[in-house]
């Protein structure tokens, strides 16, 4: 099997993104067909319920998908277990977008006149938040953006707690409190999550495995497609290891001595010439 490119990997990731985001949303509409009288909850505990457990159910999601290894379209440790892996984090990643479903309901069944409202909003916040992540990657690394979303989320459920009439000053002021802690948070917090969260990858390749154990990454790095590890090879050459071990790479000090770098490695030089459909000329 060779090995995906950057591209085939994030569509891979893209598909199992949607997939569980139609399979929760879906599920929470069964769960209201089912227990329909959860509609006649008021809405304020509702909404900060609904809204608090998708938050922390990110975390979760982030858990399980950080220690249950998926190889597909291989499987090195059986198909029965990778199958059984693939439903867990499956099931995992569907949670927030369950509880996502439970309150959205809620917000339409109470207010169905402002429905066309929501869905914009809704679909605009999708769409902008898609594309400030792209710059954020390289910036906060995946525990961050998770840090990010889970504090926003939690600023959310403190909004849904507010009440102007019924709360007195001291509940007003805990809630304004609660949503700024969390608001504030979400903007200095995610910086530092990478140093406190450990990213296992669940590449099966020996060498991968090796350079990581033995302590060979020399440096390790998010562009907005995927992870970039630089790992010591051999003299005056590292081994740029891409997606997170998926694709691999050499790089080799250069002192722009073209005749001797044809000379010392032509048979290479050719070959990425050849790729790249260019030519280098000796000066």
């Amino acid at each position: 099997m060779s090995p995906k490119t950057p591209s085939e990997a994030i569509a891979d990731g893209f598909r199992l993104v949607i997939s569980t985001a139609m399979f929760g949303l879906g599920f929470s509409g069964i769960l209201l067909t089912r227990h329909l009288h959860w509609l006649k909850i008021s809405p304020r505990p509702y909404l900060v319920t609904a809204t608090a457990a998708s938050g922390f159910s990110m975390i979760i999601a982030f858990l399980i998908l950080n220690h249950v290894p998926i190889h597909l379209p291989d499987a090195p440790n059986g198909w029965g277990k990778e199958f059984l892996n693939v439903g867990v984090v499956f099931l995992g990643l569907s949670f927030p977008f369950i509880f996502f479903g439970l309150m959205v309901s809620c917000i339409l069944e109470h207010r169905a006149q402002r429905a066309t409202v929501y869905y914009f909003a809704d679909l605009a916040g999708a769409g902008i938040g898609s594309f400030l992540f792209i710059p954020l990657i390289p910036v906060w690394e995946p525990p961050g953006l998770i840090f990010f979303c889970v504090l926003l989320t939690l600023a959310a459920a403190a909004l849904f707690s507010y009440s102007s009439g019924k709360q007195n000053r001291w509940g007003q002021g805990l809630v304004s409190a609660l949503f700024l802690l969390f608001l504030g948070a979400s903007i200095f917090l995610p910086g530092h999550a990478s140093s406190y969260v450990h990213l296992n990858v669940h590449v099966p390749k020996r060498a991968f495995a090796r350079d990581l154990e033995r302590g060979r990454t020399e440096a390790t790095a998010w562009s907005a497609l995927s992870r970039v590890d630089i790992a010591s090879f051999q003299q005056n050459r590292k081994r740029v290891w891409i997606a997170g071990g998926v694709n691999k790479s050499s790089i080799a000090k250069f002192n722009g001595d073209c005749e001797r770098l044809l000379s010392e490695r032509s048979g290479h030089v050719a070959h990425a010439m050849r790729m790249a459909d260019h030519h280098v000329y000796p000066t």
